[in-house]
């Protein structure tokens, strides 16, 4: 029994039902339910019931005769025409890997290697993935069927994709398909990159690069370089390589992955410490937030909203949101990074990156200005690693004006 779905770069899978002696059939209650959320998933599924079981001939055969009914569903697949939608989402559904016992039995089976069967298939994935004209899911869906590419151009290729001028989710695609490259070192060109890409694609590669044991080296360069910075790290991550297994990682990560650590404005920070004691006017502070805050964020109606929410981060203390206002560069979310966008006629902008689409990408600067910039007319987008806040609010206001407007800040 066949289930397709109507697209037909869905994938197939073949349900084989429990233990034929104690009641399974294809017609199984859990493999209907299977069914049901791999047809949800746009996934085509394939059932049949093994020798003796319902309509079909024979009687149970201890296992080897099942596997003969397996291999005899393969046999149809391979009278398909070479070119079939079907065939093409039965092989590369399968996803048989090198030396593994489905790669054996499917060079046993059907009549050739697992490279063999796969090469006209990828290569035209390959063409997919790289024609820019294609329909988006398509690319996509192109771009995760070269994971079980072995051939250097696949691989170029989604180091070629990983660029501003392609949409962040061709982008996003083919981080997820590299993260799954067997044998890889990773790539140089990414990695001396790595300030070139947005806030979507850039959080996804910093995982990557730290999530594999023989990538660590270029993570810890990284961040010993300062490409990446410690905050950038996810929570997870950071606690899954203080207790690594291995105690260089361990004491690596300890030494570079520290929050705590010091920073350029760490002693523009320690020397005003003293006026949280200070006795703040949130009166006075609503003005000095009118003046100097509000073209970035927004407080009781008041300003424009595009820097991180002061509401939430007053749950974290006074003391904390004084860090931030005194040394704003120390802890920037991916999100509120600024970006100089180069264009190819020589310009550039500048702003935190707004919204993404195929076509384009939307810069936001003070005040919420906003810049819709084409990636056709982009060379290279690269992050500063800055707030769009700038440093120095303490040359600009003495301690007590500072404690007001902290006062207001904190206001619930």
């Amino acid at each position: 029994m066949l289930d397709r779905v109507a697209s037909d770069s869905a994938r197939i899978a073949i349900l084989c039902h429990p233990h034929p002696l104690y009641g399974g059939s294809m017609h199984d209650g859990v493999l209907d339910a299977a069914a049901s959320v791999l047809r949800n998933q746009g996934v085509s599924v394939l059932r049949f019931n093994f020798r003796g079981v319902g309509l079909s001939d024979g009687q149970h055969a201890g296992g080897e005769g099942e596997a003969d009914d397996l291999a005899a569903v393969a046999k149809i697949w391979k009278e398909l025409d070479e070119r079939s939608s079907l065939r093409r989402t039965i092989l590369l559904g399968l996803e048989p890997r090198g030396g593994t016992t489905l790669n054996t039995w499917i060079e046993k089976n059907l009549g050739g290697s697992t490279e063999s069967l796969l090469a006209p298939l990828l290569n035209e994935s390959r063409k997919t993935a790289a024609n820019r004209s294609a329909d988006m899911t398509t690319r996509i869906a192109a771009i995760n069927d070269l994971k079980l590419s072995t051939d250097p151009a696949s691989r170029e290729l989604i180091f070629d994709l990983l660029r501003p001028q392609e949409p962040v989710e061709i982008q996003l695609a083919a981080v997820d398909t590299l993260g799954s490259l067997q044998k890889l070192e990773f790539p140089a060109t990414v990695r001396e990159r790595l300030a070139t890409f947005g806030p979507r694609v850039r959080p996804a590669l910093i995982e990557l690069l730290a999530s594999r044991r023989n990538w660590l080296g270029d993570f810890f360069a990284a961040v010993e370089e300062k490409s990446i910075a410690p905050h950038e790290v996810s929570a997870a991550r950071r606690t899954a390589l203080l207790s690594h297994a291995d105690a260089d990682i361990r004491a690596k990560a300890k030494k570079l992955l520290d929050l705590s650590g010091a920073t350029p404005r760490s002693e523009v920070v320690a020397a005003h410490l003293d006026l949280l004691k200070l006795k703040g006017d949130a009166t006075r502070g609503k003005e000095n937030f009118k003046k100097i805050c509000a073209a970035c964020h927004q407080v009781q109606g008041v300003g424009t909203q595009l820097g991180p929410n002061l509401a939430a981060m007053r749950t974290r203390g006074a003391e904390a949101m004084l860090v931030n206002m005194l040394d704003p560069n120390r802890e920037v979310n991916s999100q509120f990074v600024t970006y100089i966008v180069s264009l190819n006629d020589g310009r550039s902008a500048t702003g935190m990156i707004g919204a993404e689409t195929a076509a384009s990408v939307t810069l936001i600067g003070a005040e919420g200005k906003q810049q819709s910039i084409l990636r056709a007319d982009i060379e290279e987008i690269r992050s500063t690693g800055q707030s769009l806040m700038p440093e120095g609010i303490e040359r600009q206001y003495d301690k007590q004006a500072i404690a007001d407007l902290l006062a207001y800040l904190m206001q619930p």
